[in-house]
C-alpha cells in the first residue's frame, strides 16, 4: 500500500517539530502531546504511511481522556499539514494517519506532506478534475483538490507526495495557507 519514503532520522525529526513548536504560538500542549504520540506509533510501524493505530492507543500514548479534544487536536494538526488523518466509515476498522516528513533547513523548515489516494498520477500544481460516481448512479465531474480527493477514498489507496512546502521561514508562523 505505500511507496518507499526517505529515511526518517528520529532525532532529527523530533527536534524538527519541537524547533516548530517554539517558532510560533499556534501549537498548544494538546497539540505537542498528540503528536509525539503518533510518532512514537510511526516509529513502532517503521516510518511507514500510512498506519492505522486505534484511537484507545493514541490517546493512552498522548494521556489525552477526552474524545472532543483527541479530535479537535488530530482535525487542527491535520490542518497544519503535520499529519494526514482519514477517518473510518465503519466502527470496526481503524483511521488511516500518515505523518509529514519535516527537515531543518538553514532558514527554516521543509515539509513533505504525505496523503492517500487511488490515482497513481497526480499533478500537484493545478487541481485534477476525476469523474466520481453520485447517488443516483450517474458520472459527476468535479474540480476537487487532492486532499479532498484522498478522503472520499476514506484513506484507501497509494501514497502520493501531496503538497512539498519549501523553506518557511522562521519569522513566519507555520499555518495552513
Amino acid at each position: 500500500m505505500s511507496k518507499p519514503m526517505n529515511q526518517v532520522n528520529y532525532i532529527r525529526h523530533l527536534e524538527s517539530f519541537l524547533s516548530i513548536v517554539n517558532t510560533g504560538d499556534f501549537l498548544h500542549f494538546g497539540h505537542v502531546a498528540l503528536y509525539v504520540s503518533l510518532f512514537r506509533i510511526w516509529n513502532i510501524n517503521y516510518f511507514t504511511n500510512p498506519f492505522c493505530p486505534s484511537r484507545g492507543e493514541i490517546m493512552s500514548h498522548a494521556g489525552i481522556k477526552s474524545k472532543d479534544a483527541f479530535y479537535r487536536n488530530l482535525k487542527e494538526l491535520n490542518e497544519f499539514d503535520l499529519i494526514r488523518y482519514y477517518p473510518s466509515k465503519s466502527r470496526y476498522e481503524h483511521s488511516y494517519y500518515c505523518l509529514s516528513t519535516i527537515e531543518h533547513l538553514e532558514f527554516g523548515f521543509k515539509l513533505d506532506v504525505w496523503g492517500l489516494s487511488n490515482h497513481v498520477v497526480l499533478n500537484n500544481a493545478v487541481q485534477s478534475k476525476f469523474d466520481f460516481q453520485e447517488g443516483n448512479g450517474s458520472v459527476s465531474n468535479k474540480i476537487i483538490d487532492n486532499s479532498t480527493k484522498a478522503k472520499l477514498f476514506n484513506g484507501k489507496g497509494v501514497l502520493i507526495l501531496e503538497n512539498l512546502l519549501q523553506s518557511i521561514t522562521m519569522e513566519i508562523s507555520i499555518h495552513k495557507r
